[in-house]
């Protein structure tokens, strides 16, 4: 089974990471895990690891 990750209460997973170079931050494309949403681009720090 794969890690899934909590985004403002959907359970999501990691598709794709990425490095904001302006904001020296870390960033991830997520997705919902089901049926339903798309992919967006978030920064790392606010996921929560289920």
């Amino acid at each position: 089974m794969e890690k899934q990750y909590i985004w403002r209460g959907h359970k999501v997973r990691i598709i794709d990471t990425w490095v904001d170079v302006d904001n020296n931050k870390k960033g991830v494309t997520i997705e919902p895990v089901g049926d339903y949403g798309f992919p967006i681009d978030v920064y790392l720090d606010d996921l929560k690891k289920i």
